[in-house]
This record gives C-alpha cells, sequence and structure tokens, in this order.
C-alpha cells in the first residue's frame, strides 16, 4: 500500500465523524420524536378532558345532521363555488329534485339550495293572492317552531322574506340551466336550544297556458320529519380555538369516524417551502435508518380525522378504546404529520366514548436536523472533512514528490557507471524526509570515499607489497644456488624479513579498519579538557626526547562534550607524528585555546614542511612522508585515524605549514565544539 492509498483509507476513517454524528441525530431524533409525541397525547387528553361537558350536552339529540363550522366567510351572490368543500345532505327525499347543503359560520346557518325545476313562477311586485314558487323554512326546538320565514323572489337576485325576524335573514336567488339556485343566510335563535331542528317545505308552482296549476308542496325530509341537527355555536367554537395550539389542527369526531367538528390554525400549509439540497440528503440519509413502520401512507386527505379512526379501529391500534398517535408523511415535503386520539368519556356511559378529539401538528420528519444549530455542525464537520482529505492527499502528493525525487538522486548517485561523480544535493526541509536525505548524502559521500579508497588501495597495497615480495622471491631464488649454510641462512633471514613486512602490513590495516569501528560504539561525557591535556603534556615530555615540548594552556576549564579515551589516542598519533619529523633540539608545542563557537586543540612541531600536493591527502590511507625502513613500518594510517576521531567528535581537522621568524613548522588542529 503506497503513501497515497494510507492516507486514503486515513481519510476514510475520517468520514467516519459525520457518519457518528448522524447516529447521534438520529439517537435524538428518536427521543424528540417520543417526546413529542407523549406531550401531544397528553395535550389531546386535556382538551378531551376540558371538552366533555359541552360534547354530552350536544350529543344527546338521536341520529342528528351535524353541520360543519366554516371558517371563511360563504359570499351570497348567487354562485356555489365556496360550497364545494361541503357535502349535500343525504337526508332529503329520494323523489325530490332537490338538493341541500348546510354550514354554521359564527351565529348563523347557511344554506344552499338547488332546485331542478324547468318552470320557476316568481311573485309579481303589487298582487297579493298570486300564487308563486316559494319555500318555507321553519326551526324547531321541541316541536314547536322558533323561527319562521317564508321565503321567495320576484326574480333571479337578492331573497324577498316574510316572518318575524325576516329583516335579519339575507340571500340571493339565481336561476341556471337546472332551474333555481338559492343562497341563505339565518341567524340562529338565542338561546340556542340543543334539540334544535330544521324543515324546508318547497311550494313549487308549474304554469301551462295562460293558467298556474299542479300547486305541489314537497317536503326535504324523509316521512316529513324535521331533521335534528347539531353543530358547535360560538362560545364553544371560541372555547375550543383557545385550547387548540399555534400550528395545528384539531378535530373532533365520532366513534364511527363521522367528523363533527375541524379547526385549523396551520396557517402557512400552504405556503410553498424553500429547497434545500443539503438538509434534504441529511434527512433522506436519516429517514433510511428510521423504521419504515414508524410512517404510515399519505393520504388524498392527510387531516381528515375519520379516515385516522376507522383505519385505526380495523387496524387494532385503538383496541379498547385506549388513546393512541401515529406518524404519516406528507407527499412532496419533508413535513411530517403527527396525530393523536384521545377518547372523549362520558362518565355516565363510561367506558364507551361519546367522541374523539384529534389532534395534528407538522413536524420536521427529522426533527433532530430541523434545527439550524445542528445543520450548523454538519455542514462545518463536512467541510471540515472535506479540506482535511484535500489537503492530506495534497500532503500525500507532495511527499510522494519528494520520495521519488530522493529515490531518483539516490538511484543517479548510485549508479555504477558514473562512479560518484554526480553530485547529490541534500534537501534542506527539516524534517525526517529531509534527515533521510541529508543522511543519504553522508552516506554517498561516504561511500565515495571509500569507492576511491578501494580504486587506489589495490595500487598502494601492491606498490607497500612490492619491495618485500622482491626480497622474498630473490632470497628464494638465491637460496636455491647457494652451497654453504651460511649463505642459505643469510637468503633464508631476509625471506623471513619480507614476510613479516607483509604480515605487519596487514596487520595494520586490520587495527586500522577495527578501531574505525570500535570508535562508532564509544560514548561521550562532559570532559575537562585543559586537565586533560596539561597530563598529557607533563607525560610526554620525557618522550619527546631530544626535542622540546611546550605546553599552551588557558588559565580556565574549557569543558566539552567528548570521549576522553579517543581525543587522548589523537593527540598520541599528532605528538608521535611530530616527534619523527622535529630536528634534535627543537620545539614541539601541544596548545589549548576557546574561541567563540569551539576550542582549538592543536600540535605544533618545528621541522620540514609538507610538499603543498600532499596537504589535502595527508589524512588518506598509504600516504606518508616518512622513509620506511626494515624495523618501522609506516603506511600513513596514523593521521587517518585521527580524522576519524576527529569526524566521530563533530570536529574539523586541519593542517598548516607555518613560519616563525625563519624557522618553517607544521600545525595539526582539531576544532572541537564548544559546550557551557
Amino acid at each position: 500500500m503506497n503513501l497515497r492509498q494510507q492516507l486514503a483509507v486515513i481519510a476514510g476513517l475520517l468520514c467516519l465523524l459525520p457518519i457518528l454524528v448522524l447516529r447521534f441525530a438520529l439517537t435524538l431524533e428518536e427521543s424528540l420524536r417520543a417526546t413529542q409525541q407523549a406531550n401531544q397525547l397528553e395535550l389531546s387528553g386535556f382538551i378531551g378532558r376540558a371538552l366533555t361537558d359541552d360534547l354530552r350536552h350536544k350529543l344527546q339529540t338521536k341520529s342528528p345532521y351535524i353541520i360543519k363550522n366554516v371558517q371563511q366567510p360563504l359570499i351570497l351572490d348567487g354562485y356555489s363555488a365556496d360550497w364545494d368543500e361541503l357535502a349535500w345532505v343525504q337526508n332529503t327525499s329520494p323523489s325530490l329534485p332537490a338538493r341541500l347543503k348546510l354550514a354554521v359560520r359564527q351565529e348563523h346557518l347557511y344554506l344552499l339550495i338547488q332546485a331542478t325545476d324547468d318552470s320557476i313562477v316568481y311573485k309579481r311586485p303589487g298582487t297579493l293572492a298570486e300564487i308563486f314558487d316559494r319555500f318555507d323554512l321553519v326551526l324547531y326546538s321541541a316541536h314547536e317552531p322558533v323561527a319562521d320565514y317564508s321565503i321567495f323572489s320576484d326574480g333571479p337576485g337578492f331573497l324577498k322574506l316574510r316572518g318575524k325576524t325576516a329583516e335579519l335573514v339575507t340571500g340571493f336567488w339565481q336561476t341556471d340551466a337546472a332551474g333555481s339556485l338559492l343562497e341563505i343566510r339565518v341567524p340562529l335563535p338565542e338561546p340556542l336550544p340543543a334539540d334544535l331542528q330544521l324543515n324546508i317545505v318547497w311550494l313549487d308552482v308549474d304554469q301551462g297556458g295562460d293558467r298556474l296549476f299542479n300547486r305541489q308542496q314537497r317536503l326535504f325530509f324523509k316521512e316529513g320529519q324535521p331533521l335534528p341537527l347539531l353543530f358547535f355555536d360560538q362560545e364553544l367554537v371560541k372555547k375550543i380555538e383557545e385550547l387548540t395550539p399555534k400550528s395545528a389542527r384539531l378535530s373532533i369526531y365520532m366513534p364511527s369516524g363521522q367528523t363533527l367538528f375541524e379547526l385549523d390554525k396551520d396557517y402557512r400549509r400552504d405556503i410553498v417551502e424553500q429547497k434545500h439540497p443539503w438538509r434534504a440528503l441529511v434527512r433522506k440519509l436519516l429517514l433510511l435508518q428510521t423504521d419504515s413502520e414508524t410512517w404510515s401512507r399519505p393520504t388524498t386527505d392527510p387531516m381528515a380525522a375519520g379516515e385516522y379512526s376507522k383505519a385505526m379501529h380495523s387496524s387494532g391500534k385503538a383496541e379498547n378504546d385506549q388513546p393512541y398517535s401515529h406518524w404519516q408523511q406528507t407527499p412532496n415535503t419533508h413535513y411530517a404529520s403527527l396525530t393523536s386520539h384521545y377518547p372523549i368519556i362520558d362518565p355516565k356511559n363510561a367506558p364507551q366514548p361519546i367522541a374523539w378529539v384529534s389532534i395534528e401538528k407538522r413536524t420536521a420528519q427529522v426533527a433532530a436536523v430541523a434545527d439550524a444549530a445542528l445543520f450548523s455542525v454538519l455542514s462545518q464537520l463536512f467541510v471540515l472533512v472535506v479540506v482535511v482529505m484535500l489537503i492530506l492527499f495534497g500532503y500525500a502528493s507532495w511527499l510522494s514528490w519528494r520520495v521519488r525525487h530522493l529515490k531518483d538522486k539516490l538511484v543517479n548517485g548510485l549508479d555504477p557507471e558514473s562512479k560518484f561523480k554526480k553530485n547529490f544535493t541534500p534537501s534542506n526541509i527539516n524534517d525526517e524526509l529531509g534527515d533521510l536525505s541529508r543522511n543519504f548524502a553522508t552516506m554517498l559521500s561516504r561511500l565515495k570515499n571509500y569507492a576511491d579508497y578501494m580504486e587506489t588501495f589495490a595500487s598502494k597495497f601492491a606498490h607497500e607489497c612490492r619491495t618485500p615480495l622482491a626480497i622474498i622471491s630473490s632470497s628464494l631464488q638465491l637460496l636455491e644456488n647457494a652451497k654453504e649454510s651460511r649463505e642459505q641462512q643469510e637468503y633464508l633471514q631476509r625471506a623471513q624479513t619480507g614476510t613479516a613486512r607483509i604480515s605487519k602490513l596487514l596487520t595494520a590495516m586490520r587495527q586500522a579498519t577495527q578501531l574505525e569501528a570500535s570508535i562508532q560504539q564509544q560514548e561521550k561525557s562532559k570532559l575537562d579538557l585543559t586537565e586533560m591535556v596539561k597530563t598529557l603534556g607533563e607525560a610526554y615530555k620525557q618522550l619527546v626526547l631530544p626535542a622540546n615540548l611546550q605546553v599552551h594552556l588557558p588559565c580556565h576549564s574549557l569543558s566539552v562534550h567528548a570521549n576522553g579515551d579517543l581525543l587522548a589516542q589523537a593527540i598520541d598519533k599528532l605528538v608521535d607524528n611530530a616527534k619523527d619529523y622535529t630536528p634534535r633540539g627543537a620545539d614541539i608545542t601541544l596548545g589549548l585555546k576557546q574561541s567563540s563557537s569551539n576550542v582549538a586543540l592543536w600540535v605544533e612541531n618545528q621541522g620540514p614542511l609538507i610538499p603543498e600536493e600532499l596537504l589535502d591527502k595527508l589524512f588518506d590511507p598509504f600516504v606518508s612522508v616518512r622513509e620506511n625502513s626494515d624495523e618501522e613500518l609506516h603506511l600513513g594510517l596514523g593521521l587517518l585515524i585521527v580524522k576519524l576521531i576527529a569526524e566521530y567528535h563533530n570536529a574539523e581537522i586541519r593542517v598548516q605549514n607555518l613560519e616563525h621568524q625563519n624557522q618553517p613548522s607544521v600545525r595539526f588542529t582539531i576544532l572541537l565544539p564548544f559546550t557551557e
């Protein structure tokens, strides 16, 4: 799995954050829905108990016709468009070619009469005995009339009336293709009786030729009986309005499902909602997690409490007349309806309910995300995840580029054909990849040095071994021809000397290699360099004779973070090297000096200068300006060890040719990092 894939997995894990928030929102939604359901059911019960006495009084009449209380005024203009939502009264005589609609608003009874009559006889003005088409309307209470009106007209237009309170009755008589259409508004009697009944008689007069004939009296209702009426008066309507919460709809219906009263306070129901794609997406995600049985299917009239009641009773959810609630999705909207049903129990007729009260209130399908604050959190979290994912992918691309670039430079640097001739430029960025790049640069530098060393090793080693091998070869050849034992012993001695020299050469090389490995395993500590150099100087004074040793030290202690044994070994090598090149009686100086950033440790000897062409190669192996003898083998490894010890201490080593008062000298300096 590459770096981008790994970061893609991390980004995918970050996507769990919105999922966890959605799960929290779902849990919150379930809690809010349960709380809302319980509160609304309790409110339904409170309203039902508050209306129990009024409804018991209203429902005393058997088989009454329930008149709907309308909220909007009905315009009496002879047109029936504003009556479309009201049903026709079903109690009219089936043989009568007339239909009736009833409604109540405030303190008035509204009637719409549609009579099929192809011969309408209007009252002619100024006549008294003439017969004409008319409607007699009577309101009864306790079988006694409480209001009696005779309704007629002298032509299409406003009605003419006769009766005690005829001046309070208004209406309009309109002629249409089928016959007559009447809209009438009648004041309700005060006080309003509980057993109010209605009867309407249509006196139809037909005309043939020049005479009026066939005067008929037709009753609207079966068997000529008045129609018992049931409706809610203004005082009860006002009480219900006060009990109904805002943005809700209240319905009161019979156990059979017949609606008694409806009041709609959800005035924003018909307002087109604004679409929010992001909120819609969140709602869909949460609805996928919601139990499908929670929602019922929408009906053609989702506010019909009677339909709810029938459905609930048929499904057994209203068993034993217990209160219940249910949710319903609203088509083409993100709202849902919570409807709570509560039985109204008459204590005298318990436990059967006399009616049911229902409250429906619209709410967001996912109430938990309806709150703007939670939406804001979800939006910000989503944006944060997207930004983090983009940053991760950008960062992964950048890291991938750096890794590929580092790989390409490393491959080019290690190309055998280039033989380390291509430069490896390390990164200057201070991070792990930058450190890796710098370590690779150091490694390649060492590999280059090693490669250079190996390129010259064969020739240098062959050069060092050529003389002893030649001695051994010539001695063995002479040994074959020697006759005398003395000559044989001499030639054997020479061969042994050459063999010993090669053995010393291999031993010295092995020791140098082992020393380089052992240097890296040493530990550093705080070291008083002044005290150490002082002690070493006292010991060297006898060892450098017949030369003179001078020690120059500061008057205060200088501390460095170093390994004392390795530094002492480096000083030994430098002093031993200086002794070999110092003339008898000349000076060797061991000194120590502090600067602003480092401590300079030097060994200087009077004597011949080092050739300029060897100054840069002096610390390489097998480089030496000494003349080797049979007794001493000098491979130029001493200064290489000094260089390795200096590199271990992150120090710099220098060699300089100097001249003081026409006296040449050579100085080796180690610059150690200073420690406070």
